[in-house]
């Protein structure tokens, strides 16, 4: 999604750093779950990751939406994996899923939210005399701006 929004056609920097900031960070989170797994003497098996189902991100909103939805899943997916830990007794998983994971998620959960809320405020045109059609493009480019 980062670089979809560097492009010279769609040109949103804020939005860009945005998204490329939270990818290094699921990155990062990966790594230390992985990490932590063979430090406990467990085995790693990678499968493959597919492409994203679409290439075209669209309209910002859109992309923030499909965003908080898939942190949503991912989230769904930890708490899964916490409760089999809680399953099985395991206490040291239990603490790290805690402290590594689930805050991580919950807390981006709510950004992306508050985020979304924002655009909308900053884009929502009233029926003016004026037309106003140019005001979405004004939200946008200050709360692009703001993510600076």
């Amino acid at each position: 999604m980062s670089y979809y929004f560097d492009r010279d056609d769609v040109s949103l920097p804020g939005l860009c750093k945005h998204f490329k900031t939270r990818s290094d960070s699921e990155y990062n989170k990966a790594h230390g779950l992985m990490k932590y797994q063979t430090k406990r003497g467990g085995r790693l098996v990678l499968h493959s990751v597919g492409c994203p189902s679409k290439q075209e991100w669209g309209e910002a909103l859109q992309t923030l939406q499909t965003s908080l939805d898939l942190k949503k899943q991912v989230n769904q997916e930890v708490l899964e994996l916490h409760a089999l830990t809680c399953e099985r007794k395991d206490s040291d998983a239990t603490h790290f899923i805690d402290d590594h994971l689930l805050m991580f998620h919950v807390e981006g959960i709510k950004e992306l939210a508050h985020m979304i809320t924002t655009l909308r405020r900053a884009t929502t045109t009233t029926s003016t005399a004026t037309g106003a059609a140019g005001d979405d493009q004004l939200g946008l480019y200050v709360f692009d701006k703001e993510l600076l």
